[in-house]
């Protein structure tokens, strides 16, 4: 292999250890992240709470019309079972009476009310489950896949930087030197192919001159325009 494939084999493996490397950063940022499954399910815990304040409410309402409906009774059988005949106590009893039914028919309007805030909350909180028990389900799958994935990219990445270290050793300390300052300042690529008489890191066309010294490979040849190290990839 000649050094400038030297080189670019070195540029190939560095370029697939920084993208296992970024991959394995944010697999691991996403092992144990349930922010949005823990969002679903507070949704559906809150709803719960308000479905069961509004059967609570309800219930109430029901107990109250229950003993409204009572009490009317017993005033009523006063007004009309002859006990009474005072005609202040027979027009307190009226009174009372007419307030009981008033109130009687506001806690039917009520409880009609609230029977659609439960019927309505029986819905959300059967459809908020529904959906957060599958993102519990799909979670659970994704993490399995992301562990496996993460054992994956550490064997690839112990394998590669092995790999990497024995490409480095053929190469002389000044010319690594240079290729990993290369690298610093080029955004992570120091080599990259010559198509035709194109540079493929800065798209500029060399000089038939230099592209017969990069097609010889005598020695490392860098482009004239962007300083990258150059390998002949071909015409295009």
């Amino acid at each position: 292999m000649s050094r400038a494939k030297d080189y670019y084999r070195l540029q190939q493996l560095d370029s697939d250890i920084d993208a296992k490397t970024a991959r394995l950063a944010a697999v691991t940022a996403a092992l144990g992240q349930r922010d949005t499954v823990d969002a679903l399910k507070s949704a559906f815990e809150q709803t719960q709470a308000a479905l069961s304040e509004a059967r609570s409410r309800q219930r109430d309402l029901e107990w109250e019309l229950e003993q409204t409906k009572q009490k009317l009774a017993q005033v009523e059988k006063k007004m009309y079972g002859g006990s009474v005949t005072n005609p202040r106590q027979l027009d307190d009893l009226r009174q009372e009476s007419e307030h009981l039914r008033r109130r009687r028919g506001e806690l039917q309007d009520l409880i009609l009310d609230a029977m659609m805030v439960v019927e309505e909350l029986e819905g959300q909180t059967g459809t908020q489950h529904e959906v957060w028990t599958g993102a519990e389900l799909a979670w659970a799958e994704e993490q399995e896949a992301l562990h496996a994935e993460e054992i994956a990219l550490r064997e690839e990445l112990a394998a590669l930087r092995t790999e990497r270290r024995e490409q480095a050793a053929r190469l002389d300390a000044a010319g690594l030197d240079k290729y990993e300052r290369l690298r610093a300042k080029k955004n992570g690529l120091a080599v990259v192919p010559l198509l035709g008489t194109t540079c493929v890191g800065c798209r500029l066309s060399l000089p038939s001159a230099d592209v017969q010294k990069v097609r010889a490979d005598a020695v490392v040849n860098f482009c004239p325009h962007c300083g990258r190290i150059l390998v002949y990839g071909g015409p295009i």
